[in-house]
């Protein structure tokens, strides 16, 4: 019976063994794939930056330039522009190389979007651009599908949610509603909630500008707003915000968290409590300790504000 107990016994610590190496396996290659982005990536910045350098010199326009320095300038300005596109398409071929040798982890999924996202940039020399349009959005939607096939079910995939703001409205509502309804994780189905939602937030906020600075109407927008005559953007939007603090709040996002977001989105300020002569809202945040700080403790000092952003 001892010995029969033991016969039955003996595989467990081989399938254990196993186990544990394919695990290591897996860890590995993850950590492999992210040294090699970041290498490239780093690789990337330092040519750009160094390109950045060697153009600092561009001659600014007198106030009344006459026509001839107006189109010199311009001239110079698209010889720049075309070396940032040079320099970029000679790194296109090395994020998708990386990309097919260390499929399936993460690092290999940031390289796929780095790639997709700048091959889906206007080409200035394309004459049909509705025609370019539609090549472009069936190549974004083969890749797409490439990664679902591989991703669908795991958390890497909230990547994809993030930089999907080269989709199309159909293929966004196609890939991110497949996201928010079939994801097992958390932070993805997050994602494919936010992004959206932060896109139509846009898109209201410059359909709102363009009306108050007398601007024409955008025909596509005009469209949209006929499709949605029964619907009520604003409040979709908000459902999806207050979604996020009651069953996401707590999801780390881009520094802070996903209910913090969309809080932030929820209780926006107006124009009118921003304008000129208006007392400053209240803002709180963290020093480079970590310590809380308020805007009101500076009350009665002058006080500089640096905004930024990457885009």
């Amino acid at each position: 019976m001892r010995r029969s107990l033991l016969r039955l016994l003996r595989p467990f610590p081989v399938l254990l063994l196993m186990i544990l190496t394919a695990t290591s396996g897996c860890s590995n290659a993850e950590e492999v794939a992210s040294e090699a982005f970041a290498a490239i990536e780093t690789e990337y910045e330092e040519a750009t930056e160094a390109l950045s350098e060697s153009q600092d010199s561009l001659p600014e326009l007198s106030e009344q330039p006459d026509s001839a320095e107006r189109a010199a300038h311009r001239k110079l300005l698209e010889a720049r522009r075309d070396e940032y596109t040079a320099l970029t398409e000679s790194f296109i071929p090395r994020y998708a190389s990386l990309a097919e040798e260390h499929w399936g982890t993460g690092a290999a999924l940031e390289a796929k979007i780095w790639v997709m996202s700048r091959e889906s940039m206007p080409d200035r020399d394309e004459e049909d651009l509705e025609a370019w349009e539609e090549k472009k959005q069936a190549k974004i939607a083969e890749q797409a599908d490439a990664i679902f096939q591989e991703y669908a079910e795991s958390p890497h995939i909230e990547k994809l949610a993030a930089s999907s703001y080269f989709f199309s409205d159909e293929q966004s509502e196609e890939y991110l509603g497949r996201l928010r309804e079939e994801s097992p994780h958390a932070n993805v189905r997050a994602a494919a909630i936010y992004y959206p939602a932060s896109r139509a937030i846009s898109r209201l906020r410059f359909e709102d500008l363009r009306a108050e600075y007398g601007l024409p109407e955008d025909p596509e927008a005009e469209e949209d707003a006929e499709a949605e005559e029964d619907s009520d953007p604003k409040a979709e939007i908000d459902a999806d915000l207050q979604l996020l603090i009651d069953e996401y709040g707590d999801i780390p996002m881009e520094g802070s968290t996903y209910g913090a977001v969309a809080y932030a989105h929820l209780t926006a300020h107006t124009s009118e409590e921003l304008a000129v002569g208006q007392p400053a809202p209240e803002i709180v945040g963290a020093d480079v300790d970590g310590n809380e700080m308020r805007l009101s403790d500076f009350k009665g000092n002058v006080t500089v504000f640096y905004f930024w952003g990457d885009w």
